[in-house]
């Protein structure tokens, strides 16, 4: 099972710069976003998806095409991401982040 990300990488960076933002930027209104999206481990996680899907957009036989991508990977993840109400960013604005975390799912580590 692959780890989960938690760090900001320079390949997913530059693909939330150059093909997320100019794609999505104008679907913005009535939804969320972060300042600082890179922050929020779920974000990372989905938005390293969008672009390992991006990635596999091409002519081999194991490729996919664009219209595939947006399918699959943009109309899956985006709504999710960007839900005011119920997304991983509903405590942010394009301007700040702010911690949603209400320490509810506490527990005592498994040395305890």
């Amino acid at each position: 099972m692959d780890e989960p990300i938690t760090e900001l990488d320079t390949e997913l960076a530059e693909f939330v710069d150059t093909v997320l933002t100019p794609i999505f930027e104008s679907r913005t209104g009535g939804h969320a976003w972060c300042a600082e999206w890179w922050k929020h481990t779920e974000i990372l996680n989905r938005l390293q998806d969008l672009c390992d899907g991006w990635n596999k957009i091409g002519p081999e036989a194991d490729d996919i095409d664009l219209n595939t991508w947006y399918r699959l990977y943009l109309d899956h993840h985006m709504p999710i991401i960007t839900n005011k109400e119920t997304g991983p960013l509903r405590g942010c604005t394009n301007l700040a982040h702010g911690s949603i975390r209400t320490d509810q799912w506490q527990h005592p580590s498994p040395a305890d």
